[in-house]
Parts: C-alpha cells; sequence; structure tokens
C-alpha cells in the first residue's frame, strides 16, 4: 500500500529532476613532433559553449609516431587510431566517463601506411585503407574492445600513370560502408576508381562485386566519400580534378552510378581533401593548398552555397568534423583548429572565437560522454 501511495512522488520527483547535460570534447590526433621530448600524437579538448579547452595528451608511446585517421565504434565506447608506419598498426583506446582515454594497445596491420578506418556497425570489425601498398584490411575487434587478428586483406595491382608521382602504382586513401553493413567501397587514388565489395558482417570476408569497380574519370585522384543521411546516395571528393562527385546508391545490388559532378573550388593548385555530411543533408568538403585554404558547403544537390577560409595563409585543411553545431578544422601547416558556428538551415559559416595549437593535425572527432 504504501509503495502504491509512493509511486505519483515519485513520478513527481524524477521529473523535477534535471538530466546529466553530455560532456562534449574535441579529439584531434597529428604527426609527433620529432622536436620533442614525448611528442604527443592525439589531443583531448573539453568543448564547452563553443570554446575548447586542453584536457588531456597521448604521446607516441600510445599512438605510434605517425597517428592519422581516428574513428569511434557506434556505441562510442572505443576510439581506433590509425598509425601510418611502414608495418602499419591501428590503436585502441576505451573512452572514460571524464572524456579520458584508456589505451588499450596496438596491433599491427600488416599493410604499410593505413590512413583511413570505419567500424561496423555491430562493434565487430574495423575496415582500413592503407595507402602505400594500395590495399583494403579488415581486423576483429575482441569483446573487450582491442583490435585482432586480421580477416581480410585486398591489395589492388597497377596505377594509372595519369599524374605522375601521384599514379605509379596503387594508393588507398578511404573506405564507407553502407547503411545495411553489406557492402564496402574504397577509393584507389592511384587507379581512379572505386573499389566495390561485397561484405559479410558475419566472417568479415569482403568479396569483389559486379562490377569490380566504378571509374572516376582519368587523373581525379579520388580521396574520401561520405553516404548521404538517407543512404541512397553517396559523395566523394577527388583530390587533384577538385570535383564533389554525387553517385546513386543501389541498395539491392550494392553499387554505384555518378548522377552529377561540379567542382569545388575554382583556385589553381588545389588539392580537394575531407568530406562530411550535416544531418539535414549538406555536403562540406575541405580545399587546401595555393589560393584556397578553406571548408566549402554545398546543398544536397551540389548547388554551391559558399566557402570559408580556414586560414589567412597557408593553413592546409586536412580534416574537420561538423559537432554540436559547430565546424572544427585542422590545420595542418599552421599547426592549429580553428571552428566556425553552423548558421541557419542553408547553411552558412561563421568563424568562432577559436584557435587551439595542435601540431600538424591530420584528423578531427567529435565525443560525447
Amino acid at each position: 500500500m504504501w509503495s502504491t501511495l509512493l509511486l505519483p512522488a515519485l513520478a513527481l520527483f524524477l521529473a523535477a529532476t534535471p538530466a546529466v547535460a553530455a560532456k562534449t570534447f574535441v579529439l584531434v590526433s597529428g604527426g609527433t613532433n620529432p622536436a620533442a621530448a614525448n611528442p604527443v600524437g592525439l589531443s583531448v579538448f573539453r568543448l564547452d559553449n563553443g570554446h575548447l579547452t586542453p584536457h588531456e595528451t597521448y604521446t607516441n608511446a600510445t599512438t605510434g609516431n605517425q597517428p592519422t585517421y581516428m574513428a569511434l565504434s557506434y556505441d562510442k565506447r572505443f576510439l581506433y587510431l590509425t598509425n601510418e608506419v611502414d608495418q602499419g598498426q591501428v590503436a585502441s583506446f576505451r573512452v572514460q566517463s571524464d572524456g579520458s582515454l584508456q589505451p588499450l594497445g596496438i596491433a599491427p596491420t600488416h599493410s604499410n601506411g593505413p590512413v583511413h578506418l570505419v567500424v561496423t556497425q555491430d562493434n565487430r570489425f574495423i575496415i582500413l585503407a592503407s595507402y602505400n601498398v594500395g590495399s583494403v584490411t579488415v581486423m576483429e575487434i575482441r569483446p573487450d574492445g582491442r583490435v585482432g587478428a586480421v580477416v581480410d586483406q585486398i591489395a589492388f595491382a597497377g596505377g594509372s600513370g595519369v599524374v605522375p608521382g601521384r599514379q605509379d602504382s596503387s594508393h588507398v586513401h578511404c573506405v564507407a560502408l553502407s547503411p545495411c553493413n553489406c557492402f564496402v567501397f574504397v577509393t584507389d587514388l592511384g587507379n581512379d576508381k572505386i573499389m566495390q565489395f561485397q561484405f559479410s558482417a558475419k566472417t568479415g570476408h569482403l568479396t569483389p562485386n559486379t562490377p569490380a569497380y566504378v571509374s572516376t574519370g582519368p587523373g581525379t585522384l579520388p580521396r574520401h566519400m561520405a553516404f548521404h543521411p538517407s543512404g541512397d546516395r553517396l559523395y566523394l571528393t577527388t583530390e587533384f580534378s577538385n570535383e564533389l562527385v554525387l553517385f546513386d546508391f543501389d541498395h539491392t545490388r550494392g553499387t554505384l552510378s555518378v548522377r552529377n559532378r561540379t567542382k569545388t573550388t575554382t583556385a589553381r593548385n588545389v588539392l580537394t581533401a575531407a568530406i562530411h555530411m550535416t544531418a539535414t543533408g549538406h555536403v562540406l568538403v575541405s580545399n587546401r593548398g595555393g589560393r584556397d585554404n578553406s571548408v566549402a558547403v554545398f546543398h544536397e544537390d551540389l548547388r554551391h552555397v559558399g566557402s570559408y577560409p580556414t586560414s589567412a595563409g597557408d593553413g592546409y585543411p586536412r580534416d574537420f568534423t561538423i559537432f554540436e553545431a559547430q565546424v572544427f578544422a585542422a590545420n595542418q601547416l599552421t599547426n592549429d583548429v580553428v571552428a566556425f558556428d553552423v548558421v541557419g538551415t542553408d547553411p552558412t559559416l561563421r568563424k568562432a572565437a577559436v584557435d587551439v595549437s595542435a601540431f600538424a593535425p591530420q584528423c578531427v572527432l567529435g565525443l560525447s560522454v
């Protein structure tokens, strides 16, 4: 009887209790400074009301000497980081409730120069791209979050040779996993192709699809990809031809077909790099080098919204992330991370009063705990 009488009071108490706000952080990986005694490979910044403050740093003892790309597990409990060394490594970390990271170890990828990775939606595998050797590798994730053995690895031959010095051999730059967790796409920058695979979520094995690839055009140098939130389209940046390419995605066959393409910049001597999507389906890309170091915004149909400089000089924004209604861009050559506020539903970007130091930043990632 008493428990029945207390239920309404308990309900009122719970309703009046304020929800605990998530703690937010921005993670930055970067090349370790050879002049430093204990060079930092990964920095964690606390994000409060649009401002960044240093929170934690991790040296090359836990990140390796050439940390590049990061990815979180889908349950946000673990972080994985590629180490672009000759033998190839991937580091794993457990995400703590205070935003710090517990190093779990470094596993060999048996590939030269891993530069990008994704985590499968069931948190059972990571799939990574290795630039130097031109390969895609699938590795198991153990129940404790550590990276285990290689379960599949495919290397690509040749090189189109259209752009000397960049296309003398295969160079794999990015992996994209379809929303169904059953198809994998791999950019081969050296061969001007997106390789298409069927993926077994049960075994982790890759099977070449039919057709095995879609061409991006001679000398385009396909770099990074991102799926539209609807899952029915994929977007690609081409590094050398400075294009944003829109593909239709066939959910049944797991194949891509080009719908449209546009230029990301009109400036010369520019390399187009990262690409990320907003929840509303807008496409953001970074341009670096020459007279255009910026983040450019496009509608989902490739209409240009605007371009927003990340530095007054040669910032060279290699990567950026969209997080908490802001864009954080990593300027690799000026050793800093700058922020923009995302304004409106179109949207446009407005430079924010945020600028933190990070040595040769390679990748930026948002984290909520």
